[in-house]
């Protein structure tokens, strides 16, 4: 049966990645990571955030994969992933 995952990125990420809503089917429950290698523009940007020591906040049906088990969470079918860029402020 196949595992539909939608993917959403908010403020700056959309106008960077030329996108804002991917949908994605898999074979079977896949993880955030196997996500992200399906789409590498948006792991390479994720990858040149980290770089400069700051994290996107990375979330699963409304949580934080830091409270899951990270990008190594599966994900079952209808899961919506939403992600942040960093953000600075006060």
């Amino acid at each position: 049966m196949p595992v539909e995952i939608t993917v959403r990125v908010y403020t700056t990420l959309p106008e960077k990645l030329g996108w804002r809503v991917k949908k994605l089917v898999f074979d079977k429950e896949p993880s955030v990571r196997d996500v992200l290698e399906k789409l590498p523009d948006l792991a390479r940007t994720i990858e040149e955030y980290e770089e400069k020591g700051y994290a996107p906040i990375i979330m699963i049906n409304g949580r934080r994969i830091e409270l899951l088990n990270g990008l190594n969470t599966l994900l079952k079918n209808r899961c919506e992933i939403d992600i942040f860029p960093p953000s600075a402020g006060g």
